[in-house]
């Protein structure tokens, strides 16, 4: 029996471990298709992803990722396109093209 002394118990954050597993393929094609649609869409578009977006091969390639690695990989090249995108006008040496 354990008294108390008016002092909370003191426990360490990383006391107790949480497994979560890595997707497995069918799961990876889901996220894909989702982060893609999600990416092409916003947050409230209809568009689907296009028959000739090989999904199947992001899946295979991301094995061993977590969701959150997924998501941050999608994110990443959209940030990067976009960069592209706004800089499509400079030279070789970063200066704009006049």
């Amino acid at each position: 029996m354990q008294i108390f002394t008016g002092e909370p118990e003191k426990q360490g954050f990383f006391e107790k471990f949480l497994f979560f597993p890595y997707p497995c393929y069918p799961d990876r094609v889901m996220l894909w298709k989702h982060f893609v649609k999600k990416c092409l869409n916003g947050e409230g578009g209809k568009k689907a992803v296009p028959d000739n977006f090989d999904i199947s091969s992001l899946a295979h390639i991301s094995e061993g990722y977590s969701a959150g690695a997924i998501y941050k990989a999608r994110k990443k090249e959209k940030e990067d396109a976009k960069k592209k995108e706004e800089g499509g006008g400079d030279d070789k040496k970063g200066k704009k093209k006049k």
